[in-house]
């Protein structure tokens, strides 16, 4: 008898026979290769990113996605385009594999200024605050306007393995507190030189030695401005951001006026200077240059007492938007007394440029100390454009602050 099977049966069988021969040809994706895995870009640039998956039986498919399309977006063909600045993360994922391309965006800071005096003069701020390495005598910008060393975690540093309390010519770690204008200038014949180190401490000074770090014989309140003095117009420098060693004198500090000006009197487009914020969870304060447009909107702007740091709390995504329109943020890094951090996270103590001479007398009986220094100081309370800061009847002119430098616009 003979045995019929319809074409459906016999398609079946057949597909029932290929299954085995088709699954011994397919494979599962086990790696993805993204090349280049990191770049850097200028705002408006794109780039072609390619993925590789294997095995090469494997479905070959690749999705690609970025972490945040404000700084770079990418399209199904992995074409990036740089849209501001800032770094985010661009994925290839084939099945349930993926691989990343660490995008950093240069933006055209030239585009944003902050005007300092009434003659109009623009500057550019530096991408991050001052840090130095005793050991190599080397100095850098911090990579993120958010990053401080703090005292190595014990009242709230965010650097790992970083302490300003370990202060010495030996020290392998970043610091980023220093005493006014020690920029590391010295000479050889002067006693005092040391004190100009960026790693000296104030513990000669507390005990009476000395009356303060800088110049102190002229009367004038800018002597150390234009000066070897100052970190910017003495050391060449290591900037993140465009990953090349900037050569002395390409920054500087600001004057108190100067911090004054920007601070209270500087006419922007949307009359707002400034607002107090946690970026990142780090508290600090954001100052807005002159074309800030109002598109990301902060509560209490302008406003020095009555206002919170968490009044304005933005995640890294914002923060990226805001910094790439122009925003400035400064970290509230506390102050070191001696080789003890102080007040870590918790207030903001950026130096001038500018001495003052304290032609009175003192509550300790002293007529005439030369330590006094301009500051631009803020915490939960308060914010002090630029003024002589007194603390337990000393100045903290030989108390280590922070330092943002700044470029003159031209």
């Amino acid at each position: 008898m003979k045995t019929r099977f319809s074409i459906q049966t016999v398609l079946i069988l057949l597909s029932l026979c290929l299954i085995p021969l088709l699954s011994g040809c397919r494979k599962e994706v086990e790696t993805v290769i993204v090349k280049p895995n990191t770049l850097i870009l200028s705002v408006g640039e794109t780039y072609w990113l390619k993925a590789g998956v294997f095995p090469e039986k494997a479905p070959q498919e690749v999705k690609w996605s970025s972490s945040n399309s404000r700084v770079a977006a990418v399209d199904e063909k992995g074409l990036l385009t740089a849209v501001s600045s800032g770094s985010c993360k661009i994925t290839a994922r084939a099945g349930s594999v993926s691989a990343t391309c660490v995008v950093r965006v240069n933006g055209k800071p030239a585009e944003y200024g902050f005007t300092v005096d009434e003659q109009g003069k623009r500057v550019q701020f530096s991408p991050g605050n001052l840090q130095y390495k005793a050991i190599s005598n080397s100095w850098r910008f911090a990579e993120h306007q958010y990053d401080y060393v703090g005292d190595g975690g014990k009242m709230g540093g965010n650097v790992p393995g970083s302490d300003n309390g370990l202060i010495d010519s030996a020290y392998e770690g970043w610091i980023d507190l220093f005493g006014w204008t020690t920029s590391g200038w010295h000479d050889e014949n002067n006693a005092d030189h040391l004190h100009f180190q960026p790693w000296s401490s104030s513990y000669e000074i507390l005990a009476g030695i000395r009356t303060g770090y800088g110049p102190s014989e002229d009367e004038h309140e800018d002597v150390a401005a234009g000066t070897r003095y100052d970190w910017g117009v003495n050391n060449a420098i290591y900037n993140p951001r465009t990953e090349q060693m900037e050569r002395a004198g390409t920054w500087r500090t600001l004057t108190s006026q100067e911090w004054r000006y920007l601070l209270e009197n500087r006419s922007t487009k949307t009359d707002l200077r400034y607002a107090k914020a946690k970026v990142n969870g780090v508290k600090g304060l954001v100052i807005f240059p002159d074309e800030w447009d109002g598109s990301f909107v902060f509560q209490n702007p302008n406003r020095e007492k009555a206002c919170l740091f968490e009044d304005n709390c933005l995640n890294d995504s914002d923060w990226t938007f805001c910094e790439s329109n122009g925003c400035i943020f400064l970290p509230a890094a506390g102050h070191r007394q001696g080789t003890i951090a102080i007040s870590v996270g918790s207030e903001g103590r950026y130096w001038s440029i500018s001495r003052y001479r304290y032609n009175g007398m003192m509550s300790d009986g002293n007529w005439d100390r030369k330590d006094v220094a301009f500051v631009h100081y803020f915490n939960e309370s308060t914010l002090v454009p630029s003024s002589i800061y007194l603390s337990n009847v000393r100045s903290y002119r030989y108390f280590g602050c922070s330092v943002r430098l700044v470029k003159d616009l031209r």
